[in-house]
């Protein structure tokens, strides 16, 4: 035999080998499987008896003018911010002021306008 001829033979060898090993690995998982799934327990399901806290509803922030006062050069508005929710038909549910304040002060171009 040739050097080219027994290196053929070698590999040829040598991947029958690797192919045996393979299957005969898949073959002992699957037959693993087969014999676990009588062993392992599993838990039914449980109904849920939690349900929902509230309605899917609509959540939407508003700055709502409450107070306007004139200070020297100035003129202040103060604003609260409230949460408006909506259901899901677009209607009015409730209203909530979050407690965020805040205010805008505007120039005046002569004290007494």
């Amino acid at each position: 035999m040739s050097l080219t001829t027994n290196r053929v033979f070698m590999w040829k060898e040598t991947l029958l080998r690797a192919s045996t090993v393979t299957a005969l690995a898949i073959n002992l998982m699957l037959a693993g499987l087969l014999l676990a799934r009588d062993q392992v327990i599993f838990e039914k399901a449980v109904p849920s008896f939690a349900g929902t806290i509230q309605p899917h509803l609509k959540q939407e922030f508003r700055w709502e003018l409450y107070k306007a006062s004139v200070e020297d050069l100035y003129i202040v508005e103060h604003y609260k911010e409230y949460e408006y929710h909506y259901d899901k038909s677009g209607r009015f549910v409730s209203k909530r002021p979050t407690g965020q304040d805040s205010y805008l002060r505007y120039w005046r171009k002569s004290p007494l306008s």
